[in-house]
């Protein structure tokens, strides 16, 4: 009888001994495990800038020709669109009618979609007039601020349509036959 339990004991102490060896064995093996993979890809860089902005601050009784410089920072060719922001000085919005621009193209809301690809490290220089209803501006005050929000999307197939999903039809036809 003695000789059973003394053999029953030993079988328990060998079975939980092979459990532990598996369970530790097996917790190393997984977080001890690793697995390296390299590839290298560039799917390029779509940045513009905005330079050489003239003036911020306009005063409507002198209409000088306003200008920007927009520069293709990126590594990869792109399509833009500038829209100028221009609000009395009290921040009313203002009603404004532009004039047309060479290589642009222009929606009802003001913005400009420019009508040639832009490449990496090339620039182009946004000069433009316009006309603002002076019934929208203070008698007192003919100043208006004027702010730019420029967007850029990559050229490529596709990709300007599903970006600039207002863009003018004209402008879409242009870019379509580059």
């Amino acid at each position: 009888m003695k000789k059973n339990i003394i053999k029953k004991s030993i079988f328990i102490l060998i079975l939980i001994v092979a459990v532990l060896i598996i369970i530790i064995g097996t917790s190393y093996a997984f977080f001890s495990a690793s697995h390296n993979s390299s590839s290298d890809s560039n799917v390029g860089l779509a940045i513009i800038s905005l330079d050489k902005v003239g003036t911020t601050t306009l005063d409507l009784t002198n209409k000088l020709p306003l200008e920007a410089t927009i520069k293709n920072t990126g590594t990869i060719s792109v399509l833009f669109r500038i829209t100028p922001i221009i609000q009395a000085q009290d921040g009313t919005p203002t009603k404004i009618n532009f004039h047309s621009i060479d290589n642009f193209v222009f929606d009802d809301i003001g913005t400009f979609y420019y009508t040639k690809i832009l490449s990496p490290g090339q620039s182009v220089d946004f000069v433009y007039t316009f006309d603002i209803d002076t019934n929208y501006i203070d008698d007192d005050n003919n100043v208006v601020f004027i702010d730019y929000y420029v967007e850029c999307v990559q050229y490529t197939a596709d990709a300007y349509k599903e970006a600039f999903v207002s863009a003018p039809q004209e402008w879409n036809d242009i870019i379509d036959a580059l």
